[in-house]
């Protein structure tokens, strides 16, 4: 049998399946998680301020105070959550 499409570590699956103390998988989560929802929320947020910055300096459009201020308090909660 050829490669996988997409290479991988079998290891890599040791995240997405529940493992009892002698190693033998009990349980495989199917369902989404929304575990890393506001991790996703926030890494979303923080790429288009990352986008939305060099617009405003392309185009000489000048950042609102409000969105300056908001965009260090969303840095200072990345920086938290990670």
């Amino acid at each position: 049998m050829g490669q996988p499409a997409v290479p991988f570590n079998f290891r890599s699956l040791e995240h997405y399946l529940l493992i009892d103390a002698e190693g033998k998988i009990t349980d495989f989560p199917w369902a989404p998680s929304d575990d890393d929802i506001p991790l996703i929320i926030f890494t979303s947020i923080d790429t288009l301020f990352n986008a939305l910055y060099p617009l405003t300096k392309l185009f000489s459009i000048e950042m609102p105070t409000e969105l300056r201020e908001f965009n260090q308090t969303l840095t200072d909660l990345v920086s938290k959550i990670e």
